[in-house]
């Protein structure tokens, strides 16, 4: 009888704001099951850079971090989702994490998919990569697919 191998875990790294963390981060807890079930992939949130560490949260404080650089340049960290916004310090965080090797989501970030899209895509597939993006347009979606 062979041993059963756990599915392997993806951790998480969350770039953003105060008032956009809490949304993600929850619906990652409240939905874990389904989302491994789904995946087949188990899941964990890592570091989550935000401006004020000290500000009461649901998970604790060590998941939190105000040094953003530091959760692109985490080596156990596989996937980076960006929810800042804007194209400093969003671009460069971006730029850094798919140098560093992690696939890259990021929430309907217009002004930096506009402006350095093409860039961060070519970027990605040099690396082989996922730079997953959305702006919201029925006739043209610009979803980079799973």
């Amino acid at each position: 009888m062979s041993a059963v191998t756990p599915p392997r875990t993806i951790r998480i790294g969350i770039s953003g704001l105060e008032t956009v963390v809490p949304a993600p981060t929850a619906c990652f807890q409240d939905n874990r099951e389904a989302i491994s079930r789904k995946i087949g992939l188990c899941f964990e949130v890592a570091q989550i850079g935000v401006k004020d560490i000290t500000k009461p949260r649901i998970l604790p404080a060590n998941h939190f971090t105000s040094d953003l650089q530091s959760i692109v340049d985490d080596p156990t960290i596989d996937v980076i989702l960006e929810l800042i916004g804007g194209v400093d310090p969003a671009g460069h965080l971006v730029e850094a994490a798919l140098l560093n090797g992690k696939h890259v989501v990021t929430a309907a970030n217009k002004e930096l998919i506009a402006k350095q899209g093409s860039r961060l895509v070519h970027l990605a597939k040099s690396k082989g990569l996922d730079l997953h993006y959305e702006a919201q347009s029925r006739r043209n979606s610009l979803i980079q697919p799973f």
